[in-house]
């Protein structure tokens, strides 16, 4: 399949210039709220699950920063930075970690049980979505991963969620979302309640470009 290219727009500024100025706005991963349109899911109350557990998604090896604002979207990469005329949700507006597509987006996810008395058994799920500009999902970027993890009081698990998100012909430009699903591992269902063993959802923000890594490195060799 070709893959298709962005006509880019490069200002000719220096990442290490622009990147102080948005140090503030550095997205950490947030909990999903129920009224979000990212999964059309519907789940029960578990109050107290929810606060007897720690959950926090960390990324790595990534090739430089994307940063969204009120004026659209900016790849920084390799010194340069790359424009792309599309806004977000004031929520999406912050700098966050740029891969390409067909390279590894390093993820970690890390569940922490800080009940003092219950061992707490539980199913972490990954998902990949492209992240449209009204908050909803786009195309999948990846196959969902289940890992399944039985915790102590105080323990701790590390799931590895890399993934490798592939361009499809759906596929946007701009912001992707990592979603982590923390639920009981039995499942079940009713009206107005399709997800009842869910506990609860975190979503962190990632970006690869539609533009890919050799258009990137040829547009900033013929500057």
């Amino acid at each position: 399949m070709k893959r298709k290219c962005l006509m880019l727009s490069v200002i000719l500024v220096a990442v290490s210039a622009l990147t102080w100025s948005y140090a503030d706005k550095s997205k950490a991963p947030r909990d999903a709220r129920k009224s979000d349109p990212i999964a059309d899911l519907h789940w029960g109350e578990h109050v107290g699950e929810v606060k007897q557990l720690e959950v926090n998604v960390a990324f790595s090896g990534q090739y430089g920063e994307t940063v969204t604002d009120a004026n659209g979207t900016f790849y920084h990469v390799w010194g340069y930075v790359f424009y792309e005329n599309k806004v977000y949700q004031p929520e999406y507006w912050g700098v966050f970690p740029l891969y390409f597509f067909d390279t590894t987006v390093g993820a970690t996810v890390t569940v922490k049980n800080t009940g003092p008395r219950k061992r707490a058994k539980l199913r972490v799920t990954t998902e990949a979505y492209c992240l449209r500009t009204d908050d909803s999902n786009g195309a999948e970027l990846a196959p969902p991963c289940v890992t399944d993890i039985d915790l102590a009081p105080g323990e701790i698990a590390v799931i590895d969620a890399s993934i490798t998100p592939q361009f499809v012909p759906d596929a946007e430009s701009g912001l992707d979302r990592l979603l982590v699903k923390i639920s009981h591992p039995n499942n079940g269902g009713g009206p107005g309640n399709s997800d009842p063993a869910l506990i609860m959802v975190k979503e962190a923000v990632f970006c690869p470009p539609e533009f890919s890594e050799e258009t990137a490195q040829a547009t900033a060799s013929a500057l």
